[in-house]
């Protein structure tokens, strides 16, 4: 695959924004090691995910030289591993990739049962620098008993492993059982992804409806955490398609050359629908409309060809944003793209700073009605929303990860500090002020 010296715009959040990062010659390959981090900044390239092991895979992967997709996969793979309630090799996958050459976003998804390690090959043979075993590699390192010895398989065969052979006999077997239909075993093709408009920018992904959904503020008047609550939940669509929110994680990356790559992982609802005997992990379970709204959201924007540091491609657009959710209230699709509108708005019309969109308070409906403030919130947090308050029986709203990439190259990742436990940020240079 050839890397384009390209300079972007861009701002990863959750399982999703994309950016250029330029990384001098001179500079080696230093990584500031994941941990506790929720916000990271610096050159070079940066992961942002749920769990600091799959962050470190992700990061160890750009230090590596590999790219964005190299990335994401190496962290995914990690995810299946670290949250196996809500992803694994039983479960599905949904990629979107900024390509910074052509300027345009492309989209690969295998959401159904059994789909996820299709997805990774598919996108690593059409985006990536690496093989599928090369990728899985960490989350072998770190998977123990069957589920090593699935992912083993897996590195050896390929997707095909869960088709054929012992392995593959099992998955069937679980499937026929829990009346679950798999996920093809062809490699699926990138196709390219819909674009809706939203604040003169263009919207990919789940949550590109409730964003161009959203009513304009009032002329003149200012935006405040009451209203922009209030007017988020009036645009997110009630019975969304998609897998429950709680059965969700994603990671998002962004390379030095410019590309970016979002993935949300699943396995339908929690648990998934069954475990497969000997294997280590659960068949995941199907959901109307793929992945849905709980797919990762891209949004890009026409650059300044004047002011561009760099060539721009044909289609003039530079990535500007992109979010993925990764767990939250359970309720199908709608906390991911709640919480994506929430922090895509946030940053594009009240301009918080990334960590602040991140970090804002969010609202959540019970009840065809009612609309609450989400759990788990302090009372400054609560200040100046109004007659918009914390309830009870409140679910958690969906955790995020993000990425921003700034106009002079550098990265910001962002984890949640508290949302779905908190997790895991880092940047391949970190700035040393």
């Amino acid at each position: 695959m050839r890397r384009p010296a390209l300079s972007l715009h861009v701002l990863l959040l959750g399982a999703a924004c994309t950016g250029l990062l330029v990384v001098p010659a001179q500079m080696s390959a230093t990584l500031a090691g994941p941990g506790p981090e929720h916000v990271a900044e610096g050159y070079g390239g940066g992961v942002s995910s749920p769990d600091s092991a799959a962050t470190a895979a992700g990061s160890d992967a750009l230090a590596a030289g590999g790219n964005a997709t190299d990335a994401a996969v190496a962290a995914a793979a990690v995810l299946a591993v670290t949250e196996p309630a809500a992803a694994g090799l039983g479960g599905g996958a949904v990629l979107l990739r900024f390509d910074p050459e052509a300027g345009t976003v492309e989209r690969i998804e295998r959401c159904n049962p059994a789909g996820a390690a299709t997805a990774w090959q598919a996108a690593l043979q059409q985006w990536g620098t690496t093989s599928l075993g090369a990728a899985l590699e960490p989350a072998r390192a770190l998977a123990t008993g069957q589920l090593a010895a699935s992912l083993t398989a897996v590195t050896d065969r390929g997707p095909r492993a869960l088709r054929s052979g012992a392995l593959g006999a099992s998955v069937r077997d679980a499937a026929a059982e829990a009346g679950v239909v798999l996920s093809p075993a062809r490699l699926p093709r990138a196709m390219l992804a819909e674009a809706s408009p939203y604040q003169e920018l263009d919207v990919y992904g789940g949550s590109a409806g409730t964003l161009a959904r959203l009513e304009p503020p009032a002329t003149g008047a200012g935006l405040t955490a009451d209203a922009a609550v209030r007017r988020v939940l009036a645009a997110t669509a009630e019975g969304a398609d998609g897998p429950d929110d709680d059965a969700v994680v994603g990671v998002v990356a962004a390379d030095r050359w410019g590309g970016v790559t979002a993935v949300a992982l699943t396995l339908g609802v929690r648990g998934g629908a069954a475990p497969v005997p000997g294997a280590g992990f659960p068949l995941g379970a199907p959901t109307a409309g793929g992945c849905g709204a709980a797919a990762p959201t891209i949004v890009t924007r026409t650059a300044d060809r004047l002011t561009a540091p760099r060539d721009l491609p044909a289609t003039g657009q530079s990535a500007y944003l992109a979010v993925v959710g990764t767990g939250g209230t359970g309720r199908p699709a709608a906390g991911a793209a709640t919480g994506v509108a929430s922090l895509v708005s946030g940053r594009v019309e009240r301009g918080l700073a990334l960590d602040q969109a991140l970090e804002a308070p969010r609202g959540v409906r019970v009840g065809p009605r009612r609309m609450v403030l989400e759990a788990g919130l302090g009372a400054d947090a609560v200040r100046g929303l109004g007659r918009l308050v914390a309830s009870g029986d409140a679910p958690e709203a969906a955790a995020l990860v993000a990425l921003e990439v700034k106009d002079d190259g550098r990265v910001q990742a962002v984890a949640e500090r508290r949302r779905g436990g908190g997790g895991s940020a880092a940047v391949v240079h970190p700035d040393t002020d």
